[in-house]
């Protein structure tokens, strides 16, 4: 695994892994968590993946109830208590329309399981992305130093589009957001490079992204390489993709040592504040979440 440069390895930190099934009693049970791993683990060797950060499926509790969500967030620790070499760090997912509960288990995720992000695939729950009730979940944030991870799939929903995350950008300007899935099509991605600069608490991950004209390496010319991350976009269950083709093409394009590593895991320290990322003696990335 990661990436070996002038006799150098370079650990990669996969930002974007979705846990979990439309299933609760499935994803409950022990076996369903180590089957997982299993497959998951796979999929990481083959592809050069070091470690991941992992989030709920948006679909796993389809009542968007805050109960149901505690329950995904306990199967979640579990997973990365189980398998802290492959777990980096840990996202959690409230419905913000159900305020006191939200609020609740919010500050438990960040307070009592360390978990390092919240995230959103807001279509899922019926709201923009900026919606008002997003003010909690935001606040919090702030309160609790953590990221927010909003996906901004290309064409995939105006309740996700990219003014709606910058939006609030410039509403908090000291909260740190990660775009997922920004450059999705040739026409985001170009959008994206050109308006970056005017958002510097939001990093961009590179899942989903278009295989033609996905604006990488004009990104990292014109705004440096501090806010773009990896990832994927891995889920569990049946497989959406086979290849990781974010981690062979940012692999691919030629970017210097320095820039290749500050992609593949040094940003991603930097914005879930994570410590003593660096080379373990397999090569493997270290890594402690808050």
């Amino acid at each position: 695994m990661s990436f070996e440069v002038g006799g150098s390895l370079i650990p990669v930190v996969d930002c974007h892994h979705h846990v979990g099934s439309i299933d609760p009693p499935a994803w409950q049970q022990p076996q369903w968590r180590e089957q997982d791993q299993a497959v998951r683990s796979a999929f990481m060797g083959r592809n050069r993946i070091d470690r991941c950060v992992i989030m709920p499926m948006p679909l796993m509790t389809l009542t968007h109830a805050n109960e149901r969500y505690a329950a995904a967030h306990d199967m979640l620790a579990a997973y990365r208590a189980e398998r802290p070499d492959m777990v980096a760090a840990v996202c959690a997912t409230v419905n913000p329309a159900e305020t006191r509960t939200a609020e609740l288990e919010l500050t438990r995720c960040f307070g009592e399981l360390g978990f390092a992000a919240v995230s959103y695939h807001h279509r899922y729950l019926g709201l923009t992305l900026n919606d008002e009730r997003m003010t909690l979940v935001l606040e919090l944030a702030r309160a609790f130093d953590r990221a927010v991870f909003v996906h901004i799939l290309a064409e995939s929903s105006d309740m996700e589009s990219p003014w709606r995350l910058f939006a609030l950008a410039r509403r908090y300007p000291d909260v740190r957001f990660l775009a997922l899935d920004g450059f999705s099509s040739p026409q985001q991605a170009a959008y994206l490079v050109e308006v970056a600069g005017d958002y510097p608490n939001v990093w961009f991950d590179t899942g989903v992204a278009t295989a033609v004209a996905h604006g990488f390496a004009d990104f990292v010319q014109r705004w440096g390489p501090a806010r773009l991350v990896l990832g994927t976009d891995y889920y569990s269950g049946p497989p959406n993709f086979y290849t990781a083709f974010p981690v062979h093409e940012i692999a691919a394009v030629g970017f210097a040592p320095d820039v290749l590593s500050r992609i593949a895991y040094r940003n991603a320290g930097e914005l879930l504040r994570l410590d003593g990322i660096g080379l373990g003696d397999a090569g493997a990335a270290e890594i402690v979440s808050p």
